[in-house]
C-alpha cells in the first residue's frame, strides 16, 4: 500500500505484562573474560504496559506506559497520536488484539475520520 504524499503510517502496538524491577545491588564489575553482571536479588514493582507507535518513514517512536491493558488506555493513546499529528491524514495498522477491534475502538475509529485502521 502507497499512502498519499502528506500522510502519515504510523504501526502501532502493545507489549503487555513488563516486569518494573529494581535491583538491590549495584551492578557488578567487569573482570577479565567475563561480560558485566548484577546480582539475582530484586524488588518487584507490579507490572506495566506499553503502548507504541513507529512513524514508519522517519523511524520515530512514541510510547506511553500505562499500569492496565484496558480499551480505555488504548483510545487515549489514538486521541494522543491524533493531536500529535493534527491537520495530517494517519494511516495506521494495528493487530488483531480485542482492545484493537472491539466495539468501543470501532466507534472512536468512526468519529475520526482523518484515520484509517490497516488491519
Amino acid at each position: 500500500m502507497q499512502p498519499p504524499e502528506n500522510a502519515v503510517m504510523l504501526c502501532v502496538d502493545e507489549k503487555t505484562r513488563i516486569q518494573a524491577l529494581d535491583r538491590t545491588q549495584p551492578m557488578l564489575p567487569l573482570r577479565a573474560k567475563r561480560p558485566r553482571c548484577w546480582t539475582n536479588e530484586y524488588v518487584r514493582h507490579g507490572t506495566r504496559t506499553v503502548l507504541a507507535s513507529l512513524e514508519v518513514k522517519s523511524g520515530k517512536v512514541f510510547a506511553h506506559v500505562k499500569e492496565t491493558r484496558t480499551s480505555a488506555d488504548f483510545l487515549s493513546f489514538l486521541d494522543e497520536l491524533v493531536k500529535r499529528y493534527e491537520d495530517q491524514r494517519l494511516y495506521v495498522v494495528l493487530d488483531n488484539l480485542n482492545t484493537h477491534k472491539n466495539e468501543k475502538a470501532r466507534n472512536w475509529l468512526r468519529l475520526h475520520p482523518n484515520l484509517t485502521s490497516l488491519e
